[in-house]
């Protein structure tokens, strides 16, 4: 009985032919037959694989697996094409696992049934995919902006930069023009201050790659040039250096190397021989295949050009086709050609060549050494003629293959095809005349495939190339097309077959990248948000191949709102304009979810129900809606692309879009930044040069930075001539030292600015008399900068009072000198009055810091402490504190109502609340005197500001409980017409000729010593204050040595609020939030060393910080608070910031408490975040355990 491989054997040749490893297999999964690719795929000859099991090739892991799907598929053999969506592994000889696709196809011979398996290694392809995704040099379609510029004089002084140079050195909120570069970057080392010498003598000096070493120790990479600048009399002026910091570069060039080296390893180790050549044919690159087809090394190569290698009797025909790709004919071309080998042996190859963009043009060649090919071809022709004989078992191989195939005449008609082929066409019929191979080739393939056809007939040979062919669908697809010549007896062949293999996802694959990396670039060239925008829609449009999109941005409001389209009607864009994450929309969902939403069909899917009739009207069944996320994983919005028929997006395809929507994100921030900048640049600009005083800004050395319009005016010279002019050249010289004192004393540090009266010399020669105010400007880290100086002129006055002097002998002239010494004084109180206020508030952190620390200090050794004689020291300490934030808060509140910063929120409320809460805490006062404090309120409702107006009742009842010494104090209120509040002591009284002047600032009755346990006199100021900001009138009464009575008259309310639900009082405390952990922030080490020793003493855990950075630090670290306690004014990040962030990055709302010295923004800063109160300084150690006591449970919930 004949084996049935004998019966086989005409046909091994043709199966060494095929490009894929094949198997022939029989029941007992013994490998019968292995061509010669299953050595490339595999690693074993053919003849180490006869007669061994199937299973050698699997991994182990996949073998029990394997076992049962082959019984299945013995049971019921049929064909399977590769493409089934298996994720299938084979095993090589090396041990190294790769993935596969396989065909299986079953094969009847005489004696049993047998399987043919074709084996194809689909490693690139799933590199490819991976790639995609990954490929870093996405990141390099940055904008380059031009150079940094910067013009210097002989002393290395700035007179001219560029914007560019500002944003490189991190000097954009600086105006350094007039400054030294050394003083700006002292750390300036010996080598460049040589280079500026150098370029001073007349040298040019450049470098393309140079180190930058800046002051907080970061190096920077920069390219530089530097060459001296001519004046016009021929003397060098200066210097000019172009610099530009390459650091971002320096990093993508090494990623770029890295993308480089991982690209020039898969090249390396691929099958097929790759080369580069210029245009002139030297080559450029060669990996190890090309080498060894050739037999030349890489060093050789390098040594020769492509002609070189190519038979003479192809070249011309080489040459041809490289001409027609370089000149734009084709985009590339395929040929079968002879190299000459270094051994001299002519090598028969198969070249895919095309063009590389760039700039100079390179040219690219595949090679495959078809060498056995060529041998096979002339074998597969004796085979043919053997197949005479054996057509029905011909037939069944050429059925087992994967691939379509097909026999065709010289006229390309189809004389046979297999299953594939007709399954792919639809066509029931192969051999009608008409059906000729290349009916489906696509219309813009169809002349180069009959050029090749018409070739292959003429010169007898064998041709391979790629097309698009139409498929029953209607729809086409790549394919790589194999043609051979079967017979050649006589010289001429009547016969071809033709092997197609399916390469439609590879090609799309690259179509999908250079799409992509083509959106990228074009997207990075567009300048402005708006351009960016629009270019992004047609981006996206193209790749997804939608019919109409949008794109909305998240507004300041949390909305989304439509900032681009393409294909909508109006009133589709008035319906969606602005919409939030609840909308239920696919927009809406993917900013809710953060993730890409895919609605196939608008009129199948339940969710897009409420909209399926503004989508009929607008014309689109699916849409898909991917979010827009910054670097920090917030999102900015959404761009929308919409189909007109029902649509699915493939992972190709998503994958694109993930990589394009993040550059799109990474644009529009850059966008955001650079608009936001430019703005707050603008604004600053626009209020210093239309200041109506005159502002100058002056370095150390008293050069001049900068000044405005109003200050050139006052001069008398323009911006240019006052820059190179000292000081000394404006001023008067007899001024000249009282104002260097003054300077002095500044710098020093013992002032914080200074005022005084100087004359300055104008262009004209005339001489100003100016009110001069000079403060210095603090670098964020407290080192002086720069000296702001501010003038304005006050010479009118100074010759009014010159005048009026000369008038004194005349009575009339006395009276008016008079009323302007009047005047004059006024100006000065007022302008004191101003400075005290400006002062005050400025002062309320800084002198609020100590009292807060000192508190916190002496809680903690009043605690330690237990013996009654240092507690009663403690006591004392709590009791001077409390007086010197009393007196504060009394200062502070004088200063904010003569600023005129408050504003009375008046409503109706009921009296009854207001007493029980001053009842409260004045009763015990007044009791620890042996008082009897009464309030008797009755039902009043009344309209006014309640806290303003506890103020004022507050402050009568302390000043009664103060000069009582015996007798009682009643608080009434009578509301008959109107609503008048009375306080009425038995006190000292106050003398007839004292109550004009009571409610001065500062006043006091019978305390001429200044006893500081009376205060300072600004208890009925601040009343009279607060009266006259509400619009009440006030009224006293008093005799001496009965009592006093105090009354304030305020109009009734109409609607009395729901009364106030009951709170109990909660322990410092508990046990229960003892092991809660609190974040403490403040820049005060002092306050955050007292808070620790306040915390260790009650058992409460705490972390410290002495800024937001080294919070956020320590929430990176792990750290979990379940409290946030922070001062307001922080360096860097405040308070509000800081909390902010610290929520973000833990994913939870924390309860917040801000403690601020500035005790007008206690009510604004608690409405900034939710769960955050604001408290001002300084919190009373018992105060503050409270609130945690408050806060903690809360937090633990």
């Amino acid at each position: 009985m004949t084996h049935p491989v004998s019966a086989l054997a005409p046909f091994h040749n043709f199966l060494d032919t095929l490009p894929d490893a094949t198997l022939l297999i029989d029941r007992r999964h013994r490998i019968l037959f292995a061509n010669s690719e299953v050595e490339t795929v595999f690693g074993y000859t053919p003849a180490e694989l006869q007669a061994e099991d199937i299973d050698m090739l699997l991994p182990p892991r996949f073998r029990d697996e394997h076992s049962h799907k082959r019984q299945k598929y013995l049971a019921e053999p049929s064909v399977r094409r590769m493409g089934s969506g298996l994720n299938l592994w084979g095993l090589h000889k090396s041990g190294r696992e790769f993935p596969v696709e396989i065909s299986l196809s079953p094969l009847q011979t005489e004696q049993e049934w047998l399987v043919v398996c074709s084996v194809r290694d689909i490693s690139h392809l799933k590199n490819a995919e991976q790639a995609l995704i990954n490929d870093e040099r996405f990141r390099l379609f940055m904008a380059h902006a031009p150079s940094a510029i910067a013009m210097f004089d002989k002393e290395m002084r700035y007179l001219a930069v560029s914007r560019r140079w500002l944003e490189d050195f991190r000097l954009e909120q600086r105006d350094i023009l007039g400054i030294s570069h050394y003083e700006l970057f002292p750390e300036t080392s010996a080598r460049w201050c040589d280079i500026y010498c150098r370029c001073l003598a007349g040298e040019t000096l450049s470098a393309e790659e140079d180190t930058f070493v800046r002051a907080d120790g970061r190096t920077d990479w920069v390219k530089w040039e530097m060459c001296p600048w001519y004046a016009n009399d021929g003397t060098i002026g200066g210097v000019i250096l172009f610099s530009e910091v390459v650091t971002a570069r320096k990093e993508a060039e090494a990623k770029l190397r890295k993308s480089e080296d991982h690209f020039h390893k898969i090249l390396d180790n691929a099958v097929a021989g790759i080369a580069i050549t210029d245009l002139t044919g030297n080559f450029q690159y060669c990996n190890s295949a090309y080498c060894a087809i050739t037999g030349y090394s890489l060093t050789e190569l390098q040594g020769l050009e492509f002609r070189n290698l190519i038979h003479p009797d192809d070249l011309a025909a080489n040459l041809a086709e490289v001409r027609r790709v370089v000149d734009g004919e084709v985009a590339s071309f395929v040929i079968e050609n002879r190299y000459i080998a270094k051994s001299g042996q002519p090598v028969w190859v198969r070249k895919y060549g095309s063009t590389l963009p760039g700039d100079p043009i390179q040219l690219m060649v595949i090679a495959i050494d078809i060498n056995q090919l060529k041998q096979v071809e002339l074998d597969l022709q004796q085979s043919y003629r053997n197949l005479a004989a054996s057509e029905r078992l011909f037939r069944s191989l050429i059925e087992s293959m994967p691939q379509m195939a097909w026999i065709a005449g010289n006229d390309g008609v189809i004389r046979y095809a297999n299953s594939q082929w007709l399954a792919y066409l639809n066509c029931p019929n192969p051999q009608h005349p008409d059906d000729v191979w290349f009916a489906p080739v696509h219309p813009n393939d169809r002349q180069r495939v009959m050029l090749a056809w018409e070739r292959a007939i003429r010169e007898q040979t064998s041709f391979n190339l790629e097309c698009r062919l139409l498929n029953c669908g209607n729809s086409y697809r790549w394919w790589q097309v194999r043609v051979a010549v079967l017979h050649k007896l006589t010289g001429t062949s009547d016969e071809w077959l033709g092997i197609c293999t399916d390469i439609h996802d590879l090609k799309r694959e690259e179509e999908a990248l250079e799409l992509l990396n083509t959106a990228c670039f074009r997207l990075w060239q567009t300048n402005s948000l708006t351009d960016g925008l629009q270019e992004m829609l047609i981006a996206t449009t193209g790749m997804l191949q939608a019919d109409m999109g949008n794109i909305q941005l998240l507004s300041n409001e949390g909305d989304l709102k439509i900032m681009a389209q393409q294909g909508f009607r109006q009133d589709f864009l008035d319906y969606f304009h602005t919409m939030s994450e609840g909308t239920p929309t696919a927009c809406g969902l993917a900013l809710r979810t953060r993730e890409r939403q895919v609605i196939a069909d608008v009129d199948q899917d339940p969710f897009y129900a409420p909209f399926r009739e503004v989508a009929r009207q607008a014309g689109y069944r699916a849409v898909q809606s991917t979010p827009l996320m910054s670097n920090e994983g917030l999102p900015i919005g959404v761009i929308s692309t919409h189909f007109r028929t029902p649509r699915f997006l493939d992972g190709l395809e998503a994958s694109m879009l993930d990589i394009y929507a993040q550059q799109a994100a990474n644009f529009i921030k850059r966008c955001q930044a650079e608009t936001k900048l430019r703005r707050s640049e603008e604004h600053f600009r626009s209020v210093f040069d239309n200041a109506l005083v005159g502002i100058s800004v002056r370095n150390r050395a008293g050069e001049l930075l900068d000044c405005n319009a109003a200050y050139c005016a006052l001069l008398g010279y323009s911006r240019e001539e006052l820059q190179p002019m000292p000081l000394d050249k404006i001023m008067f010289a007899a001024d000249i030292e009282a104002y260097l004192h003054n300077f002095r004393r500044l710098t020093a540090g013992m002032v914080r600015f200074f005022q005084m009266e100087i004359r300055y010399l104008c262009k004209s020669g005339r001489v100003l008399w100016v009110n001069q105010y000079v403060c210095i400007l603090h670098k964020q880290n407290g080192e002086q900068e720069t000296i702001l100086t501010i003038v304005s002129d006050i010479t009118p006055l100074k010759l009014s009072q010159a005048e009026l002097r000369d008038s004194k002998q005349h009575l009339e002239a006395a009276v008016k000198t008079r009323t302007q010494e009047l005047n004059g004084a006024l100006i000065t109180a007022e302008k004191a009055n101003e400075f005290k206020t400006r002062f005050l508030n400025a002062a309320s952190h800084d002198l609020r810091q100590p009292l807060q620390s000192a508190d916190l200090y002496l809680s903690v050794l009043a605690k330690r402490l237990e013996s009654s004689d240092c507690k009663a020291v403690c006591d004392d300490l709590h009791e001077s504190i409390a007086m010197m934030g009393s007196i504060l808060d009394a200062l502070l509140d004088i200063a904010r109502l003569e600023s005129g910063i408050i504003v009375p929120s008046k409503r109706d409320f009921a009296l009854r609340d207001l007493f029980d809460r001053l009842a409260a805490t004045t009763v015990p006062q007044a009791a620890l005197k042996g008082l009897l404090l009464e309030y008797r309120h009755g039902d009043c409702v009344v309209h006014s500001d309640p806290a303003l107006l506890e103020r004022i009742v507050g402050n009568l009842v302390a000043n009664a409980i103060k000069y009582t010494e015996r007798g009682q104090i009643i608080v009434s209120c009578d509301c008959s017409s109107k609503a008048r509040i009375s306080v009425e002591d038995s006190g000292i009284g106050i003398p007839f000729d004292s109550l004009a002047h009571i409610f001065e600032a500062y006043y006091q009755v019978n305390n001429a010593e200044r006893d500081r346990d009376k205060g300072l006199g600004l208890g009925l100021a601040i009343v009279k204050h607060i009266a006259d900001i509400l619009g009440l009138q006030l009224s006293v009464s008093s005799q001496p040595g009965v009592g006093s009575v105090f009354s304030v008259e305020l109009p009734l309310g109409t609607s009395p609020p729901p009364p106030a639900a009951a709170t109990s009082a909660k322990p410092a405390v508990s046990n229960n939030n003892r092991s809660a952990r609190i974040l403490f922030i403040d820049d005060d080490s002092a306050i955050c060393k007292a808070v620790k020793m306040l915390f260790d003493a009650h058992g409460i855990s705490g972390h410290f910080a002495q800024n937001g950075e080294a919070a956020l630090a320590a929430i990176a670290d792990g750290l979990r608070p379940s409290l946030i306690i922070s001062d307001y004014q922080l360096p860097g990040l405040d308070g509000i910031e800081t909390v902010d962030r610290i929520r973000a990055a833990i994913g939870l709302e924390l309860p917040a408490l801000i403690v601020t010295g500035n005790t007008s923004l206690t009510k604004t800063l608690g409405k900034q975040l939710p769960n955050c109160k604001a408290f001002s300084k300084p919190l009373e150690p018992a105060r503050l355990l409270e609130l945690i006591a408050t806060y903690l449970p809360a937090a633990q919930k």
